[in-house]
């Protein structure tokens, strides 16, 4: 019999508010997180609009002399962390430190300080080289970072897949306490988008909005007029425990990590397949790990970027998974208010369903207004829905076509 999962904490920094009453709310309302990029001079750039993290006041959650030595994406980690443990009550004893794991997902490294590392080494020589940037560059700085910061020495693990990160992350976490060999587990990602040569390298390829003079109508899912993906940063954590150690200390269950599923396309690192029998496979069997019926399934999140061809890939997909049952399940994505925060994505749609779950309700996909006949499903537009949600499903694809797959119950 294998152990089940639940979330008894959620820790969230994203642009359109910082921790989960911030972000539930600002969800429901439909408001936008996209705005005028300031983490660098786009004077130059061809995107100027990007969702940026607002009012986050780092110093009360990190020391200064420490925040110091960390990239933007690390710290932004360690708040979610942070934030996380608290949501949970969660008491960190030296005993629970030691059988704690962190499991996070990220894709992107730092490039500024491999930039200025660079930089300094051209002009002045490798001895001026910062000792400290290479570690404060890698993928694997924002869970070493929470590990540091929050004194836990169990397993810490960096998955790096692309845009489905911290999905695989929570997926593997997921696995591990089902097998018994861990009772909590911090899972989830944290990802810098806004970084100049990554912008400039996805604009180049024609894959972001040029909607500069309109950056909150910029993302536009499943919509027929979308022109591409707005990027975006933000972190999530999740505390996921085993259901009778969360019991037996009476902790706040937000619902249950019941299914997950990961394959790959084997199609291309830079293009999205148009065939969608992989991803359609990945949901399904999702689905049947969860051992629910498709039926079951009463919310979808949407990996929805406002990519053209990946949102007609999606839909096609969902329909391959369901047949005539897609029609009737509600479908919204979240990035049309936060912009797309590669691998941290997965996370913060986990969290999306959890809450939907916990709530009843179900955010909205905004900037709808002309019907894409390539996407013709119920995308809940522009207005949050009112609904009594058990089960949801939630999708991401990564780059050279990882899809990943979660389903989120009620207990």
């Amino acid at each position: 019999m294998k152990n089940r999962v639940v979330i008894t904490g959620i820790g969230i920094v994203t642009p359109i508010g910082n921790g989960i009453q911030e972000f539930w709310k600002a969800l429901l309302e439909g408001r936008s997180g996209v705005s005028n990029i300031t983490l660098f001079d786009t004077s130059n750039s061809a995107v100027k609009i990007g969702g940026e993290v607002k009012n986050l006041d780092f110093a009360s959650y990190i020391p200064p002399v420490r925040s110091r030595k960390m990239s933007r994406t690390s710290k932004l980690a360690v708040v979610a962390a942070k934030m996380a443990i608290d949501n949970a009550a969660l008491e960190l004893t030296e005993e629970l430190k030691a059988k704690t794991d962190i499991y996070m997902g990220v894709a992107c490294p730092d490039l500024r300080t491999i930039e200025e590392t660079i930089e300094r080494r051209m002009k002045r020589g490798e001895q001026a080289i910062n000792p400290l940037g290479a570690a404060a560059a890698v993928t694997a700085a924002p869970a070493g970072n929470i590990s540091i910061e929050l004194g836990i020495s169990g397993e810490v693990i960096t998955l790096s897949t692309g845009c489905s990160s911290s999905t695989n992350a929570i997926g593997h976490a997921l696995r591990r306490i089902r097998s018994g060999e861990s009772n909590i587990i911090l899972a989830g990602g944290a990802d810098v988008g806004i970084q100049m040569d990554l912008v400039a390298s996805y604009a180049n390829a024609r894959a972001l909005s040029i909607r500069n003079d309109h950056p909150q109508e910029a993302s536009r899912p499943f919509e027929a007029n979308r022109d591409g993906q707005v990027l975006s940063e933000a972190a999530g954590v999740l505390v996921l425990e085993d259901y009778e150690h969360a019991r037996k200390r009476n902790a706040c269950i937000y619902a249950e990590i019941s299914g997950y599923f990961t394959n790959a396309d084997c199609f291309s690192m830079i293009s999205v397949a148009e065939d969608h029998k992989a991803a359609s496979q990945c949901l399904e069997k999702a689905i049947v790990d969860a051992r629910i019926d498709k039926g079951h399934v009463d919310y979808y999140c949407a990996h929805g970027s406002s990519a053209k061809l990946t949102d007609v890939r999606e839909t096609r997909m969902l329909k391959e998974a369901f047949r005539e049952q897609a029609y009737n399940i509600p479908v919204s994505s979240i990035k049309s208010m936060i912009g797309h925060p590669f691998g941290a994505s997965g996370v913060l749609q986990a969290a999306t369903c959890a809450l939907s779950i916990k709530t009843g309700a179900i955010p909205p996909t905004i900037n709808y207004r002309d019907r894409d006949p390539n996407c013709d499903l119920d995308y809940v537009p522009n207005e949050a829905r009112n609904r009594k949600i058990d089960c949801a499903l939630t999708y991401a694809l990564g780059v050279g076509g990882n899809n990943s797959a979660l389903v989120v119950k009620k207990l």
